[in-house]
């Protein structure tokens, strides 16, 4: 039950919220709700109309908390904008907002009511926009490298993840199979029940997972195509199939090499370099040998991304394979079979509808059509079993975002 005090600052911090959508519409005020609260609170003693109450849910001893996590989520600078929009809003109405709370007998009924929907909209806007800020506050802390020209038909791109804070992620199958050199804490995957080591393969995977670290990571990761590492490792790809493996056990001296450069290195980007020397090396003594097979199983992937939904006797034709041929050639290179990558490919470009298609109205019927599922339903099932949500879930928890069809470089 509220007390008057409260009913009072309730009250009050509607005209507030009515005279800021005059001033400005922009409802990314409305993320800072806690704060916003707390003003009212100092706003009211300020004017004479009520002491601060010490038993409301935003009372003084809350404050700095408050401030401190609003701070932690925003950059200072937006952060100071938003107080001083607020402070604009109160010396400019201050004398009509008291005069209008003083004015509030026989519309409390009228005036909780709207603070109720006030309050709702709060809520789905926090919470949709805190999931925002958080992923942009991660996606900030990346930096993404190009490959040189000659790499370029083997390597996606490099990046690099540095951050001394904790880390809970969730990750979905890609399709690309990955290196990666941690400089820090290496990743826990629960999932596996497995620690990654300082230097790891990473296999192509067909589950989603969950990446745990307690803090000060640091991570440099290769993301090769589809079909190129076993070029560099001289190992089929599908001996790394739903695995993290530790890089030293493969007695691959030179990558050994490589990792140790990468450790006692501090700048990154000379690390990239490393990298790509390293590679380039591999590629002339390894790709002689491979290269004539290499173009027949990217072919087949490059149709893949086009039309997920091809059969494997289509795809071995365009490979010109027999159906046995091109299974084992491309479980070889890729990692995986056949059919069991056209669906990782196809749960990727429906993430890609969806990631384009974000703030409108999502068909699913339409994504479905779009990314090579037979209908909704499949699509639904299928996506499911990729991320454990479906769609219209993952909505709710996060902004969709495809590795395999979004290029960062």
């Amino acid at each position: 039950m509220k007390n008057d005090e409260e009913i009072v600052a309730d009250i009050f911090a509607v005209h507030v919220l009515y005279h800021i959508y005059l001033t400005d519409k922009n409802q990314m005020l409305l993320l800072f709700a806690p704060i916003f609260f707390f003003l009212i609170y100092s706003w009211l003693e300020e004017a004479n109309l009520i002491p601060t109450p010490n038993n409301h849910p935003i009372n003084s001893n809350r404050c700095s908390y408050l401030m401190e996590e609003v701070q932690y989520l925003h950059p200072e600078n937006e952060y100071q904008i938003y107080i001083d929009l607020l402070n604009k809003v109160w010396i400019k109405n201050k004398k009509k907002i008291c005069r209008q709370v003083n004015n509030i007998h026989g519309n409390y009924n009228k005036y909780t009511d709207i603070l109720e929907n006030v309050r709702q909209a709060h809520e789905k806007y926090i919470r949709t926009q805190l999931v925002i800020k958080i992923c942009k506050m991660i996606q900030d802390e990346f930096k993404f490298y190009k490959p040189c020209k000659l790499l370029q038909p083997y390597v996606r791109y490099y990046w690099v993840f540095k951050s001394n804070r904790p880390l809970d992620a969730f990750t979905y199958p890609i399709g690309c199979p990955q290196i990666i050199f941690h400089k820090q804490a290496p990743l826990y995957i629960p999932e596996l029940n497995v620690t990654q080591d300082k230097l790891t393969v990473s296999g192509q995977v067909n589950f989603s997972s969950h990446l745990y670290a307690d803090g000060n990571t640091e991570m440099i990761v290769i993301v090769f195509h589809p079909h190129a590492m076993s070029i560099f490792l001289n190992i089929p790809t599908s001996h790394f199939y739903n695995q993290e493996v530790p890089g030293y056990s493969l007695e691959n001296k030179s990558l050994n090499e490589l990792a140790t450069r990468i450790f006692d290195c501090e700048n990154n980007s000379i690390c990239i370099s490393y990298i790509e020397k390293w590679l380039l090396s591999q590629i002339a003594d390894n790709l002689a040998d491979t290269t004539y097979r290499i173009k027949r199983i990217d072919a087949a992937i490059q149709r893949i991304y086009i039309t997920p939904q091809i059969s494997v006797n289509e795809l071995s034709s365009i490979a010109c394979l027999s159906k046995k041929q091109f299974e084992r050639l491309f479980h070889s290179f890729v990692g995986i079979n056949p059919k069991e990558y056209t669906r990782i490919v196809r749960f990727q470009k429906a993430l890609a509808q969806m990631q384009h298609q974000a703030g409108k109205e999502i068909n699913q019927a339409q994504i479905a059509y779009a990314s090579g599922y037979a209908d909704q339903s499949h699509f639904i099932r299928e996506f499911k079993k990729f991320c454990g949500y479906t769609p219209m879930s993952l909505l709710k928890v996060s902004n969709p975002y495809s590795d395999l069809f979004t290029n960062p470089v």
